[in-house]
């Protein structure tokens, strides 16, 4: 039962973050080509292109505080993997 509980945690958090990656990579189209600089006043959603920035960062933080969070529910698995090579 132990195993069937940590395996569902994997899917959740890889979820997550694959989740946080999509809509990260949307945003920074969205920035890139439909607000790029020079876009003054024009809106998306009613937002500027300032605050799509503003929301691409957060989904960075967001994206990278899962990663760093499937690292560590991986952590003895990568522990052994680089022990086993000599590495550690």
């Amino acid at each position: 039962m132990k195993t069937f509980k940590k395996h569902r945690q994997n899917v959740i958090i890889d979820l997550v973050s694959l989740a946080f990656l999509v809509v990260l990579l949307l945003t920074g189209l969205l920035i890139h080509y439909v607000l790029p600089p020079g876009s003054h006043n024009n809106l998306f959603w009613n937002l500027s292109r300032h605050d799509w920035g503003e929301v691409h960062f957060w989904l960075a933080i967001g994206f990278v505080i899962t990663i760093l969070f499937h690292l560590f529910l991986h952590f003895s698995w990568i522990k052994a993997i680089f022990i086993k090579k000599g590495k550690l």
